[in-house]
């Protein structure tokens, strides 16, 4: 199954109602059991550290964090074996990036392949077992932990085709004058006014 960046949540819908879209729990002549829905919704929130969600909530009033785990938890409820997922840390924070990495690691130990595609260094790093470098949309290498070099400068190389001796070279360049600024600009949830997105103090 693949998650992809953009997720395939409908955000009108319920939490239960999403985790089994497309798998819904019928009795009988094809009517939905929701009792059965959100006891087994209940139980998939659980594997993904999302027992204390409201099962009734709608999606929208949740943040893309929270989302993100809730589509792997759609996908345990499919008995998955193979799961990819493409740049899934692209929009979260670094804690719900620990979060989801950790998920990884156990879906592994419960005989769930993930495949991971990322531009994250350090978390490709932190989850992955072997790691393929594509570049021009070609294979270039692949690097496996145990018995190949795992660090970032080394999968950089595979990435641009040779060392890099200052990966964050300094910058001389003179600040000049202001053209544009933007003070205490805040933007909040358009369907839960109480939740804050955006803080700004000053933006240039």
């Amino acid at each position: 199954m693949i998650i992809h960046q953009e997720l395939a949540l409908s955000p009108y819908m319920s939490v239960a109602e999403n985790v089994f879209l497309g798998n819904e729990q019928t009795a009988v002549r094809g009517v939905i059991d929701w009792t059965l829905t959100r006891k087994k919704a209940q139980d998939m929130l659980e594997k993904v550290g999302l027992g204390n969600e409201d099962l009734n909530a709608p999606i929208n009033s949740l943040g893309v964090g929270k989302q993100q785990l809730i589509e792997i938890a759609k996908a345990m409820a499919k008995k998955v074996e193979l799961l990819i997922l493409d740049e899934p840390t692209a929009a979260l924070n670094d804690e719900e990036s620990k979060r989801l990495l950790d998920i990884m690691l156990e879906l592994k130990k419960h005989g769930i392949t993930c495949i991971i595609i990322s531009h994250k260094l350090n978390e490709i790093s932190y989850v992955a077992d072997s790691i393929t470098v594509i570049r021009d949309g070609k294979t270039i290498e692949t690097l496996e932990k145990g018995r190949d070099e795992f660090t970032e400068d080394r999968i950089i190389k595979g990435m641009v085709g040779r060392e890099l001796t200052n990966r964050y070279p300094e910058r001389s360049c003179e600040i000049g004058d202001t053209i544009f600024e933007v003070r205490d600009w805040n933007v909040y949830h358009p369907t839960t006014g109480s939740v804050r997105l955006l803080r700004t103090c000053r933006s240039m």
